[in-house]
C-alpha cells in the first residue's frame, strides 16, 4: 500500500470514530476501504477519492443507516464545520448553540459559602477578598454559574474582575459585569460591530483588536451574555483573556506551556497561600510586610499568571517576577487608581495608553484596538489593550501623570 494510501486510511479512522463515536466498528476503517476500492460498473478503475462525503456514504452502505453531517474536503483547504462555523467564517448563534450549565437550587447562604460552592458546581477558579461579607439571596435559579457569581458580586456591592480565567471577587473596581442577559438578532453583521452592539446592551468591557475577523448570524432570547461571546469567539478561532475589569477578544494564539496549579484554601493570609505555591511551583516567593491579608482561594486548574495577577488585585499589592533566579516579589501597590470610559474604534495602542496617563515608545498608529468601556480601571484598559494586541503589559504600571 503507498504512503499516501496509509495516511487517508488513517485519517479516516479518526473522522469515523469522531462521527459515530464509540460504537465504531473496530474494522469499518477497512471494509470501507474495500468497499470503495469495487470498480465502478461503468469504470475500469476505482473512482477518485476527492471528498470526504463518499467515506461516509460508504459507512452508511456497510452500517446499513444513514449519516447526515458536513466534513471538510480533503484538499488540504478545507476545515471542520463543528458548532455552526462557516467556511467563510460566520458564526451561527441560536439558543441551542449556547445552552449550558444551569443553576436548578441555590439557597441564600453566607455569600462566600454560596460562591465556593457555584466555583465547585462549574469547576471555576475564583479568589474571594474580606470585601464579601453577609449573607447572598439574590434569586439564582436557572441562571448559569458565570452570571451567578456576577449577580452576588452585584448583590453585596463589591468588585468583580477575571484575570485569564480566574475571577476575582471583592477587589477594586468594577468590570460592568453584573450578570444581565440579552436579546439579540442580526444576521452576517461583522463581528466587530455584534460586539459593540453586545457592549451595549450588557454592559461589558471589551478591548477588541483590531485583526479580528468574521461574521455573526444571530438569533437570542433573555440568553446570557457572556455564553453569547464564548460562542461567537470559539466559532470563529477568537479567545477572549480577562485583564482584571476588561475583556481582551484577539485571534486564538497558542496555549502556553507553563504549568497549572491547583489550591483550595480559605481565609488564609496571603503570604502562606503563597509560600505555598511557591514550593508547588518550585519559585521562592518574597512577602513585603505591608502586604498582608486574608484571602480564600479556590482553584482548579489556574493559569499561572492569571492566579498570581488576580491574587494581587485582591490584596492591593503588585508583583515582580524574576525568572533567572525563579523569584516573585509580592509588593504593595500604591499607585493612584483612576477610571476610564470610552468608545472609540481603531485607536493606535499608543494612544490608549497615553489617554490612560501612561508614557509610551510604541508606534504611533499600529496596531491598533477598538475600545467598548465604561468606568473601568485604566489600568485594566491599558492591560487588556496590549493583551489584545500579543504584546506584554507594560513594565511600570504606575502611571506617569494622573489618569483620565
Amino acid at each position: 500500500m503507498k504512503p499516501s494510501d496509509i495516511a487517508r486510511d488513517r485519517q479516516l479512522d479518526a473522522d469515523l470514530a469522531e462521527a459515530l463515536g464509540d460504537e465504531m466498528p473496530a474494522n469499518l476503517a477497512d471494509r470501507i476501504t474495500s468497499e470503495l476500492r469495487q470498480p465502478m460498473p461503468h469504470a475500469r478503475t476505482a473512482p477518485a477519492r476527492n471528498s470526504w462525503t463518499r467515506w461516509l456514504a460508504a459507512a452508511a452502505v456497510v452500517l446499513g443507516v444513514v449519516v447526515v453531517t458536513s466534513i471538510a474536503t480533503a484538499n488540504g483547504n478545507g476545515t471542520g464545520l463543528a458548532g455552526g462555523q462557516d467556511p467563510a467564517g460566520v458564526a451561527t448563534v441560536t439558543m441551542k448553540s449556547i445552552e449550558t450549565k444551569r443553576i436548578v437550587t441555590a439557597e441564600a447562604t453566607d455569600s462566600s459559602d454560596r460562591l465556593l460552592d457555584l466555583a465547585n458546581f462549574d469547576e471555576t477558579s475564583i479568589i474571594i477578598t474580606q470585601a464579601v461579607k453577609g449573607p447572598s439571596k439574590v434569586a439564582l435559579k436557572d441562571c448559569t454559574p458565570r452570571e451567578s457569581v456576577e449577580r452576588i458580586a452585584a448583590e453585596l456591592n463589591v468588585g468583580f474582575a477575571e484575570y485569564n480565567g480566574v475571577l476575582l471577587i471583592g477587589g477594586l473596581g468594577r468590570s460592568g459585569q453584573t450578570g444581565r442577559r440579552v436579546t439579540m438578532r442580526c444576521e452576517a453583521m461583522p463581528v466587530a460591530a455584534f460586539l459593540r452592539q453586545l457592549h451595549a446592551r450588557s454592559g461589558a468591557n471589551l478591548v477588541l483588536a483590531g485583526n479580528i475577523a468574521g461574521k455573526v448570524t444571530c438569533e437570542v432570547t433573555d440568553a446570557p451574555w457572556r455564553a453569547v461571546l464564548d460562542n461567537v469567539c470559539a466559532q470563529l478561532k477568537l479567545e477572549v483573556v480577562g485583564c482584571g475589569t476588561v475583556l481582551a477578544v484577539r485571534p486564538q494564539q497558542p496555549a502556553p506551556k507553563a504549568p497549572r496549579v491547583r489550591l483550595q484554601m480559605e481565609s488564609q493570609d496571603i503570604e502562606q497561600i503563597l509560600t505555598i505555591w511557591g514550593l508547588m511551583e518550585g519559585t521562592k516567593v518574597l512577602v513585603d510586610s505591608d502586604v498582608h491579608c486574608d484571602i480564600t482561594v479556590s482553584t482548579k486548574i489556574a493559569d499561572r499568571l492569571g492566579l498570581l495577577n488576580c491574587i494581587a488585585a485582591g490584596t492591593s499589592s503588585q508583583f515582580v517576577e524574576e525568572k533567572t533566579n525563579r523569584v516573585v516579589r509580592f509588593s504593595a501597590d500604591k499607585a493612584p487608581q483612576s477610571s476610564t470610559t470610552l468608545t472609540a474604534e481603531s485607536l493606535a495602542l499608543r494612544t490608549v495608553q497615553e489617554m490612560a496617563g501612561y508614557t509610551t515608545s510604541l508606534d504611533k498608529t499600529k496596531p491598533t484596538v477598538d475600545v467598548l468601556v465604561r468606568g473601568a480601571l485604566s489600568r485594566d484598559v491599558v492591560r487588556a489593550a496590549s493583551t489584545a494586541c500579543v504584546k506584554p503589559w507594560p513594565t511600570e504600571l504606575a502611571p506617569a501623570k494622573s489618569g483620565k
